[in-house]
């Protein structure tokens, strides 16, 4: 992947937490697209334990995923002598990665969700799963026709993790209840899910009227 920049404050933050963690990855010569390949089975493992009910482990594997998508980043900035063929499909992989962690926390909760509640919950995660995928398209083609995606307070796949990481918590401390909790929380994100999609394709087609 290319160099990124930190600029929110918790990527700063971030950064500068695992900056050790960092150094040692780089002193090793370790691959920042081995990073993310392993935070991909990170988040496989969390989807799984997801569907499995087992929340405790679905927040620490995403914590651990979370963790891995800052490292990777950085430990790209300090490596700017990588041979193009590697930056050129990290700047493929990452995004491609991204994706699939998504999708698999998406399938994840609708396994959990399909045997407990109303069908119509399970068809509306799925259609979040889908949306999530849609919008994030609908930024990069928009971004790569030199248009700027202003937004207000977007689903970011850092607040998406958030939010389900919120969720899974509440879910494990009330387990009596955590059915009740994660359809809730998941109807949430859902919500806020097709929002993003549908506000992203209108501000696209704003963009691209004749007076943008």
């Amino acid at each position: 992947m290319p160099p990124t920049l930190t600029t929110t404050k918790a990527h700063m933050l971030a950064a500068r937490v695992f900056r050790p963690v960092v150094t040692l990855l780089f002193n090793a010569r370790v691959e920042p697209n081995t990073v993310t390949l392993i935070g991909l089975l990170l988040a496989f493992g969390a989807g799984f334990a997801f569907g499995m009910g087992a929340w405790w482990a679905t927040l620490i594997l995403l914590l651990l995923n979370g963790f891995g998508d800052v490292m990777d980043g950085e430990l790209s900035r300090r490596m700017p002598d990588r041979q193009l063929h590697r930056q050129q499909f990290g700047t493929f992989l990452d995004p491609a990665v991204d994706r699939f962690a998504d999708s698999a926390l998406f399938l994840g909760a609708a396994a959990y969700c399909m045997p407990r509640v109303a069908n119509w919950i399970t068809l509306a995660i799925c259609a979040a799963g889908f949306a999530n995928i849609i919008s994030s398209w609908m930024r990069a083609k928009i971004e790569s026709m030199d248009r700027k995606l202003v937004e207000k307070r977007p689903l970011t796949r850092a607040t998406l993790h958030v939010q389900i990481m919120g969720t899974v918590i509440i879910a494990g401390i009330f387990p009596n209840a955590d059915t009740f909790i994660i359809a809730f929380g998941l109807l949430t994100i859902v919500a806020s899910t097709l929002w993003t999609c549908a506000a992203r394709a209108h501000r696209a087609w704003q963009l691209f009227q004749p007076h943008a």
